[in-house]
């Protein structure tokens, strides 16, 4: 059946009813039609005004669709991204007034659904494994009306992808401290036997507090014997995404470690330091050129916010040796 918007504040303050989107004594504080506007829109504008609806909320209601806001013991306030399992929401639990990332994992048919089922738990056991600051946490898995979904952690913040498209590049001290607190987070998960296997700038999250956290463990493999899901799943298919995806990701190394995700922690470096992609090309061209190739170097051509003055083993810089007291780092 097909949604029908509301034509009137009188048929918005229905679908209100309906959708479940308030808890009951928030439900009787609703102000009735003669208290706001007559025209929908600018009722539902007073709403978000009043605190009653979010803009998200709001914007559904008005496409006339009332149905999905509740998952579980969660109610959805907003739309925070969709990827190639599911679509993650801002939830907020009923009870204990704690917002939360709610990952729901896409409708597929068939023998797919089953296998999309398994990689999605997978993430929710491999998340669920580790405990860092650095790590985004899972919280629970769940289902709701037979849909398999994800409880995270909510970071308020944005994507270090989001980051650069917004700012072009990173001051070098910024980018360093950034990668630092990433290596942390997968040193963590390598430890327990985890390999992440899409280090990317849209993968790291800063928060309003300057933390960084790995997150979407979707395509987490784990080095136990045991556990030969991860082979069924992506038997024949490479893991990755072209611009950070290492060497033996490339050619579908069935062997790969931690080393992997050192190396796109490394692209996603360069990345931030130079505002550019490693290589240029489409994703065959990048593919081999990961096996290929060497990045252009990084110079105050392209970020003349660099130092100047820096050790010989730093990209792009003077030939010679490093100032007293200064050790040279470990490759």
């Amino acid at each position: 059946m097909a949604a029908i918007a509301p034509v009137s504040t009188a048929d918005l303050l229905a679908l209100i009813k309906q959708s479940n989107v308030l808890p009951t004594a928030r439900l009787l504080a609703l102000p009735g039609p003669d208290a706001l506007s007559a025209d929908p829109r600018r009722a539902a504008a007073e709403l978000v005004q009043k605190k009653f609806l979010t803009k998200f909320q709001s914007t559904q209601l008005l496409a006339g669709r009332y149905k999905g806001f509740r998952i579980g013991p969660y109610v959805v306030q907003d739309l925070l991204g969709r990827g190639g399992m599911g679509a993650v929401y801002l939830g907020e639990h009923l009870e204990l007034n704690r917002k939360v990332a709610l990952k729901v994992l896409a409708p597929v048919r068939g023998e797919v659904q089953q296998l999309a089922t398994e990689r999605f738990l997978r993430e929710a056991r491999a998340a669920a494994a580790l405990d860092h600051p650095n790590i985004v946490r899972v919280f629970d898995v769940a289902r709701h009306n037979d849909t398999p979904y994800l409880v995270m952690e909510f970071v308020d913040g944005e994507t270090l992808q989001e980051t650069l498209d917004r700012d072009g590049s990173v001051p070098p001290e910024v980018a360093a401290e950034y990668i630092a607190q990433a290596a942390s987070g997968l040193q963590h998960a390598h430890e327990r036997g985890f390999i992440h296997r899409d280090i990317k700038p849209g993968n790291l999250i800063r928060d309003r507090f300057g933390v960084v956290k790995v997150l979407d463990m979707g395509l987490a493999r784990s080095g136990s014997e045991e556990d030969k899901l991860t082979e069924v799943l992506d038997r024949g298919a490479v893991v990755g995404t072209a611009d950070f995806i290492s060497p033996e990701q490339a050619i579908n190394s069935p062997n790969i470690d931690g080393r992997a995700d050192v190396y796109s922690l490394g692209a996603t470096l360069y990345t931030l330091l130079v505002g550019k992609t490693p290589f240029d090309g489409n994703t065959t061209q990048k593919l081999m050129q990961h096996q290929m190739k060497r990045t252009r170097r990084w110079s105050r051509t392209f970020d003349r916010t660099s130092p100047p003055d820096c050790p010989k083993w730093s990209p792009g810089c003077s030939r010679r040796s490093p100032p007293s007291g200064t050790k040279r780092p470990r490759m």
